[in-house]
């Protein structure tokens, strides 16, 4: 993200990842517009292929994975310790494909009464308790997952609940990944608060993943028995939890974290970024509108921190402010939550309207800079958009509200000073600036910025 790419423009940290929702490279190429028959018919039957082939390798490991099951497995997955009992350890201790014993699909299946058949096996059951899959897995982060407390009660007994080392798989990160609150309830009260501060192999910590996927409850769970330490880990990017949950539209989330810990909202990342930020520019109002309220509720009184009120309109490293962010990407939800914010700060707040129109010419004279007139242009038709003039209302309409006059237009290209440009020389490219002249002539985007400059500066003027 930076001021130069604007929010959701390309580079920006904001910008959606197209990825994400195409599964498949051929559906991304098939997308194109530019395809011939020819070429189209090759990708589709490309495409075709692709998925009989992942479906032909799917059933192979899946037919795999059932022969590699001893009788020992199938009784622990259907939780038999009757049928588990008196079998070899040859038996109990074969892998299947997956790396997974015994013990792995009894606690997968919550069922206590195999892992205790299992744990009566002596230093070779005990041995299995402990013993990771091939994605390094033990039986008790597969207890996590599943959400079955029970076992984990029973494991951390027997001793066989793993150490926490740094860099791996947690207990806990499981049993968020699973969604599975009473878990996490369960971990809460069997590990030390201070294994809900551990990152993971990802560099970050449950509270983080919880925010990003949206688990609440789980979130809850954490910071019940980690207490407000675990929600001020940071990322390598300086990114803490608030800023996942802001990021990722996760309002009740939000809730919870600023319950936690009210000043997490105007915490900033490496770029400056506060979850204000980050949930302006995503266009996540839910999120948007949980961080006014608490914000506005943590200066209410007189003890009351101003400073977190004002973080709704702090600027990030490159001098951006949400309301930018959210105006740049045509947010019109966060952008009216955001005024309607400013407007409730009482006397001396100010005017909303000339408060974008000046974060909106600050971004265009920063592209302008890098004579990048195009996205210049964007800039200002984005709001110009947000701000189109108020229709007056029909006759009848304003008879019977006694004849009041309507409310006067907010200034548009229709009534936008073009004086104000000229006066403008020591910006960038005025439309008397002599060092542009070339580019004016040639680049219709440079007019429309003219003109859209004007409007901007006729509100700030």
């Amino acid at each position: 993200m930076g001021a130069m790419m604007g929010a959701g423009g390309q580079g920006s940290k904001y910008a959606p990842k197209e990825k994400e929702t195409i599964p498949d490279k051929y559906e991304a190429m098939l997308a194109q517009d530019n395809l011939t028959p020819a070429h189209r018919a090759t990708l589709e039957k490309m495409a075709r292929r692709r998925v009989e082939r992942e479906a032909k390798q799917a059933e192979g490991r899946a037919a795999a994975l059932e022969a590699s099951l001893t009788p020992a497995h199938r009784a622990a997955m259907a939780g038999d310790a009757a049928a588990l009992t008196g079998l070899d350890l040859a038996l109990v201790s074969a892998r299947t494909t997956l790396g997974q014993t015994a013990a792995h699909l009894a606690a997968e299946a919550g069922a206590a009464g195999c892992l205790e058949v299992i744990h009566g096996l002596g230093e070779a059951g005990e041995a299995l308790l402990l013993q990771p899959d091939d994605a390094g897995r033990t039986p008790a982060h597969l207890a996590a997952v599943a959400g079955s407390a029970e076992v984990l009660r029973r494991l951390h007994a027997w001793g066989a609940l793993p150490a926490a080392v740094p860099g791996t798989l947690s207990l806990l990160r499981a049993a968020v990944q699973g969604n599975s609150p009473s878990a996490v309830h369960a971990l809460g009260e069997l590990l030390p608060p201070k294994s809900a501060q551990a990152l993971d192999a990802s560099g970050a910590t449950p509270a983080h993943l919880a925010a990003q996927l949206g688990h609440h409850e789980c979130l809850e769970k954490i910071v019940a028995f980690g207490g407000p330490a675990c929600v001020a880990v940071r990322r390598a990017t300086g990114a803490a939890p608030p800023h996942d949950a802001a990021f990722h539209g996760h309002a009740t989330c939000m809730h919870v974290l600023l319950e936690a810990l009210p000043s997490c909202m105007g915490w900033h990342d490496d770029d400056g970024d506060t979850p204000f930020h980050a949930a302006a520019a995503r266009g996540h109002e839910e999120v948007l509108a949980e961080l006014l309220i608490a914000a506005e509720s943590a200066a209410g009184d007189g003890d009351g921190d101003a400073g977190l009120r004002a973080a709704a309109s702090g600027s990030n490293a490159k001098h951006e402010a949400p309301m930018t962010l959210a105006g740049m990407a045509g947010h019109t939800g966060c952008v009216d939550l955001l005024e309607r914010h400013i407007a409730r700060g009482g006397e001396g707040a100010a005017a909303p309207l000339p408060v974008l129109a000046e974060q909106m010419k600050a971004e265009g004279n920063l592209l302008t800079k890098v004579a990048d007139f195009g996205r210049a242009a964007s800039c200002y038709e984005r709001g110009i958009a947000l701000y189109s003039p108020v229709e007056p209302p029909p006759p009848e309409q304003a008879a019977a509200a006694g004849g009041a006059a309507p409310p006067a237009p907010p200034p548009t290209l229709a009534n936008a000073d073009m004086t104000s440009v000229l006066d403008d020389q020591t910006s960038t490219c005025s439309l008397s600036a002599g060092r542009f002249a070339p580019v004016l002539t040639e680049s219709p985007h440079c007019v429309v910025y003219g003109i859209a400059k004007a409007w901007a500066l006729s509100l700030v003027h």
